[in-house]
């Protein structure tokens, strides 16, 4: 079923890019297109490309809240729900493993050994650092083959801990080392546990009702976009095959961006129709019209974007 109505106009040369509203640049605004009559929906309804020094961003569903005439036409066309075995939920829901909070505070230790933490402490700082810990309940691992490795927790919006991501990272470049990573549940409870993964971060939206989510593939990406665009509340998905009903479906009635890889753009644009419905999406092209062929055969993303932004100018 295709549930969403609107969506940002497709790149097809410049003169599908337009003078931004906000900064007044050329071919820098990309407006939203109405799927049903496949035309814009007005001349500042859209987003400026150059998220950084502009941020102009004016959604559809902000621009008919500010106009209150609204034609039939003119208003977002809810799909009908179907119906819901709330019991049945409810089961499915209790059989669900977890684990209770007091697992990420035993891990919360031995941060001078995180070689992950170890890296980015001297890029950018200790400080900027320590609130990633904070806010994301990050975990040293120090056992076998793994020490030094972050613990990246899949907390939900009740506080349970579904499971942990350990991944190692050289300490001498930022990147994670091949085949040095293990889930949490994989180590400690191998048997009968019932994985229900959520996003990284979804414990943050019982705090952050306002923000608008930013969705990306990496946990690493999430922490580092947290410091360069902190307007946003980042999560990760932890895979681009991720970007799922089901890997979203606790999340719910919230305004969504979604930032793919270089050279997952079209792939992400294709399963929009297939996410949760209450939620309004929409998805940047910032990498998909300005990345090279090799940065999307290598999955540049988001946070490589900003860090070579900011490594110009420091």
């Amino acid at each position: 079923m295709n549930n969403y109505r609107y969506t940002l106009e497709p790149y097809k040369g410049d003169n599908t890019r337009y003078r931004c509203p906000g900064c007044k640049k050329k071919n820098e605004f990309t407006r939203y297109v109405d799927l049903h009559t496949q035309r814009h929906i007005a001349e500042n309804v859209g987003i400026c490309n150059n998220t950084n020094k502009c941020g102009y961003h004016y959604p559809p569903r902000e621009y008919f809240r500010d106009n209150i005439r609204q034609t039939t036409q003119g208003k977002r066309q809810e799909p009908k729900q179907p119906d819901i075995d709330l019991k049945q939920v409810k089961n499915q829901e209790d059989k669900i493993s977890h684990y209770h909070t007091d697992l990420i505070t035993k891990y919360k230790t031995n941060f001078y050994d995180n070689k992950f933490l170890i890296f980015f402490s001297k890029l950018l700082g200790r400080n900027e650092v320590n609130k990633w810990i904070e806010l994301y309940n990050l975990g040293t691992y120090n056992k076998g083959y793994l020490k030094g490795s972050t613990i990246f927790w899949q907390v939900d919006q009740n506080l349970r801990v579904r499971t942990g991501k350990i991944m190692k990272y050289d300490q001498k470049t930022g990147k994670r080392l091949p085949k040095m990573q293990n889930w949490y549940h994989s180590i400690n409870n191998k048997d009968n546990f019932n994985l229900k993964q959520v996003p990284f971060g979804l414990h943050l939206l019982r705090d952050y009702r306002s923000k608008k989510i930013a969705i990306v593939e990496s946990e690493k990406t999430a922490c580092l976009m947290s410091t360069f665009m902190p307007d946003f509340l980042w999560l990760a998905i932890g895979s681009c095959q991720n970007l799922t009903y089901k890997m979203l479906s606790e999340i719910k009635n919230r305004d969504i961006i979604l930032f793919p890889d270089a050279g997952k753009y079209e792939l992400w644009r294709s399963k929009i129709q297939n996410l949760p419905t209450s939620n309004f999406y929409e998805i940047s092209d910032l990498l998909h019209l300005k990345s090279t062929k090799e940065e999307k055969e290598r999955d540049f993303d988001i946070a490589d974007y900003c860090l070579s932004m900011y490594l110009k100018e420091v």
